[in-house]
């Protein structure tokens, strides 16, 4: 069961940038920062009880860059929260849905979090991601 959301996704070409109008404009605080083996470059920021992932893409031709050159900054994903990833994704399934290729379900971040993003194809271009309330020990 999906219990709220995690964190809301923004990819730009500036981290640096996006960072500095939200920690203005909204008094957001700076939480942490992830460099994805050269793919993206993520910083979180917190607010109240959600996260908000900024994200600068560093691979050319991956969907956040694309999304970056056809849009600008942009909002990338809104991230669900769930006990279990992979019963949900079950759940998906069974419905028709399907999966981001390369990621669906049994995909596990650096930071340990099990994540599946649903086809953009069958959410009218929203990108969804699913999201473990935890870290995989």
């Amino acid at each position: 069961m999906l219990s709220h959301i995690h964190h809301i996704g923004i990819v730009t070409e500036d981290t640096e940038s996006v960072l500095r109008i939200f920690e203005k404009a909204l008094n957001c605080k700076f939480e942490k920062e992830f460099a994805y083996s050269g793919f993206v470059k993520s910083i979180f920021l917190h607010f109240d009880n959600v996260q908000i992932e900024i994200t600068e893409p560093n691979e050319p031709g991956s969907f956040y860059s694309d999304m970056v050159e056809e849009k600008g900054t942009c909002l990338s994903h809104i991230a669900f929260a769930s006990e279990d990833v992979e019963g949900e994704c079950e759940e998906i399934a069974k419905r028709g849905g399907r999966f981001r290729e390369g990621f669906g379900p049994g995909r596990v971040t650096p930071r340990g979090y099990r994540i599946a993003f649903i086809d953009p194809d069958d959410t009218e271009g929203v990108q969804i991601q699913l999201i473990s309330e935890t870290p995989v020990k």
